[in-house]
């Protein structure tokens, strides 16, 4: 894709989303996502999948990125691979050696990471 059509791109997302919505490219199409809707986001190879309710959409855009673009008052980054709403946590689990089973609303089992275990404690202990 020309940097033109990646800037026009943008531009026009930055246009018509609201700033409760974030624009990702599908399939040569922007999509935009109430983050509400987002369950989780996991990396996988080059892509991210973005999981809602009954879809996941696959966008080729970095986690990084993607963490960046979401509301941080309500995404967490939980694994070097996987960000959650946490709004759609049901359940925090002890799992191994300090880590966490966090289990959606959607029965989705997600294990944090030791990189991330501080943000996930601190995560937890403001929800208690």
């Amino acid at each position: 894709m020309s940097s033109q059509l990646s800037a026009l791109i943008k531009y026009v997302g930055q246009l018509d989303a609201p700033k409760n919505r974030i624009g990702v490219k599908v399939n040569g199409k922007i999509l935009f996502l109430d983050p509400d809707e987002i369950f989780w986001i996991q990396a996988r190879d080059d892509l991210a999948r973005i999981h809602l309710a009954e879809v996941a959409y696959d966008v080729r855009e970095p986690l990084s990125r993607l963490e960046a673009r979401l509301p941080s008052n309500r995404f967490l980054r939980v694994h070097r691979s996987t960000i959650v709403n946490t709004a759609q946590v049901r359940e925090a689990q002890p799992f191994d050696q300090g880590d966490q089973m966090l289990i959606l609303r959607n029965g989705k089992r997600i294990t944090t990471g030791r990189s991330y275990r501080k943000a996930v404690q601190e995560f937890l202990k403001r929800a208690t």
